[in-house]
């Protein structure tokens, strides 16, 4: 069974976005100590990073209602603010037809949690989450906060409440298995970070090697930890990770220099998979994605994860700058054929545009006027406008093209060409490529934006000594 994780988040905005869902299961919150530029966000964990699905502001009786399209049950978290850290003390267990109801308090300050928190008629699921959300909480902030905290003590009596609370069951069984995840991740990420001090971002790392203790940490070595997609069931999912890869790493005497050499260490393709989509940011260039990425293509088995693995391809080998570009073939309103070829030599800055009716031309218009005024001083840059249109709106398109006040190279991609190569989602977009028909931008600044010119004048420096 698919497993949902969502946050709702509390926070000051003056504009919000909503998506319209079927109302399956509802949340209504009543927010004390809000007003009304108060704005609540739905997120979903989704393989423990929080993506947020809508926001809404209060009403003004400080309420506000999600309407959750809920096929499938799962397991909502409450904060009162825009951002969220990793640990939260109020859950919602919610099932198809369930309707939530909980009261927050919330002051001026928007604190990461409620001041006060209360819901009406809470399922055993629920109890039994805050109980081990309020437990690891305490935890968490008595040993930040504390002086006095012995971690190895309280730690032994975190997990001895932990073993009592997995034993109570509940008839669901999908809950069960999810809330004994969620607890095994949470206590090796602990027992895991707690070797390193919770820091191992440091160049000169602090380990507890104290004889006394090593026993506390030898549960840490079993293989078995990350030979299942339990880690990720917690927020704290890729911390554990880490900090467990690290530790088995530093107990082999393996001298890693990234994150990505532990891969190897993990014994299952999906967990492996998401752990590398996780670092996907410092996969910068193609060898780097041939050697952490594309040798474990075997591990991005689901839907979601070839399309994730594709649009990482995309980006280390279409959109880098310095590599080459799409050396199109189009044709103007003439017939006249152009190429990427035709301007070696010169930077070429792309105007990807859609014509159609109701067409905002202003960023067109800008855009123009930009080719007009570099056309005296820069005759190193060559403007051209792409429109992505069907031949069926061909009389649009030449319709627009005549009412221009300023003229320049026009061309029409009926074959979407660009869209496609690029895996653009939307047809509007600028581009710019170097002398040379490399990429320098693919998602350069628009025309009415400052940047646009300083971004086309770097363009004009690459290769200059």
């Amino acid at each position: 069974m698919k497993k949902l994780i969502v946050f709702i988040v509390f926070f000051q905005l003056c504009s919000f976005v909503t998506k319209a869902q079927s109302p399956q299961a509802s949340i209504t919150c009543n927010i004390k100590g809000g007003n009304d530029r108060t704005v609540v966000s739905l997120y979903q964990i989704q393989n423990s990073t929080a993506v947020k699905l809508e926001e809404r502001k209060l009403d003004a009786s400080m309420l506000v209602t999600f309407n959750v399209d809920l096929n499938e049950e799962g397991i909502y978290f409450v904060c009162p603010n825009a951002s969220h850290g990793s640990i939260y003390k109020n859950g919602i267990y919610l099932k198809p037809g369930d309707h939530a109801k909980l009261t927050g308090s919330v002051g001026g300050g928007m604190n990461m949690d409620f001041e006060t928190y209360e819901q009406a008629n809470p399922n055993f699921e629920t109890d039994k989450l805050n109980s081990w959300l309020n437990k690891f909480a305490k935890f968490s902030n008595d040993r930040t906060f504390n002086k006095s905290f012995d971690f190895y003590s309280e730690y032994a009596k975190l997990e001895e409440f932990a073993t009592i609370l997995t034993k109570i069951k509940t008839s669901n069984k999908y809950f069960n298995e999810y809330l004994k995840d969620l607890i095994s991740t949470d206590l090796y990420y602990l027992k895991a970070g707690n070797f390193f001090q919770f820091n191992i971002l440091t160049k000169t790392p602090t380990y507890d090697t104290a004889a006394g203790v090593q026993p506390f940490y030898k549960s840490l070595d079993n293989a078995k930890i990350l030979s299942s997609t339990a880690p990720l069931n917690s927020t704290r999912g890729f911390e554990m990770m880490k900090y467990l890869l690290s530790y088995q790493a530093y107990k082999k005497g393996l001298a890693y220099q990234s994150f990505f050499d532990y891969t190897p260490m993990i014994n299952n393709d999906l967990l492996k998979a998401w752990y590398l989509v996780k670092f996907f940011d410092k996969v910068a260039t193609q060898e780097m994605f041939a050697r952490y990425v594309e040798t474990n293509v075997k591990c991005f088995s689901t839907e979601e994860l070839k399309e994730l693995f594709s649009q990482k391809q995309d980006a280390v080998t279409k959109y880098l700058k310095g590599v080459p570009a799409l050396n199109f073939s189009l044709k103007d309103v003439n017939g006249k054929v152009y190429t990427l070829e035709d301007f070696r030599g010169k930077v070429v800055v792309i105007n990807l545009w859609f014509a159609a009716a109701n067409t905002n031309l202003a960023e067109r218009a800008a855009f123009k006027k930009t080719e007009q005024d570099c056309k005296a001083t820069r005759p190193d840059v060559v403007f051209i406008s792409v429109a992505q249109n069907k031949l069926y709106d061909l009389a649009i398109w030449k319709k627009i093209l005549a009412n221009d006040t300023y003229k320049g190279i026009d061309l029409l991609d009926v074959e979407s060409r660009f869209r496609l190569y690029y895996n653009f989602k939307v047809p509007n977009r600028f581009m710019i490529f170097d002398k040379e028909g490399n990429v320098f931008s693919i998602q350069a600044p628009p025309p009415t934006s400052p940047d646009f010119k300083k971004t086309i004048e770097q363009a004009l420096a690459v290769g200059q000594i």
